[in-house]
């Protein structure tokens, strides 16, 4: 009886606490892979959302457009969307504010917004953005009102 006392008191609870540690320890690890991911993930599109207003111009928006792939390997979607946008901004001369830049730049940040939950975009929102003007500096200014006062005389 002794042996069935010592099993009983000792080994199943050690037994128990060890099991549950290593789940536990497994679950969080999976968690915050995932966690990693999303926030990876949304790094991205914030990057392209910042940066949309000129871009193929800055240089934020181009390191974030070229890990696209690599972050979001696993949806066929948003690589689809990718080299959509990339085809259409591969061709010569290309005009960054044209349509169909814009509609492509519109469909890959709509299908990443959707991978992060984000399913409520619409176009009203990815094409209103905010870009300050610079204000110009006194010698600048009468350098350009000279420019422009100068009218051909008759």
């Amino acid at each position: 009886m002794a042996t069935l006392e010592l099993t009983e008191k000792i080994f199943i609870p050690l037994i128990a606490a060890l099991v549950g540690a290593l789940i536990g320890a497994s679950f969080a690890s999976i968690s915050q892979k995932r966690s990693i991911i999303r926030n990876d993930k949304k790094l991205v599109l914030a990057q392209l959302m910042g940066c949309r207003h000129d871009a193929g111009l800055d240089n934020d928006f181009v390191k974030a457009l070229n890990m696209t792939t690599l972050i979001f390997h696993n949806n066929v979607k948003v690589k689809e969307a990718l080299h959509h946008y990339l085809l259409v901004t591969g061709r010569q001369n290309v005009n960054y504010t044209n349509g169909d830049r814009l509609e492509a730049f519109y469909k890959l940040i709509t299908e990443m917004g959707i991978d992060l939950g984000y399913s409520d975009l619409n176009r009203n929102d990815l094409s209103e953005y905010y870009f300050p003007l610079r204000p110009q500096l006194p010698e600048q200014e009468n350098n350009q009102i000279a420019v422009e006062v100068k009218k051909p005389t008759e």
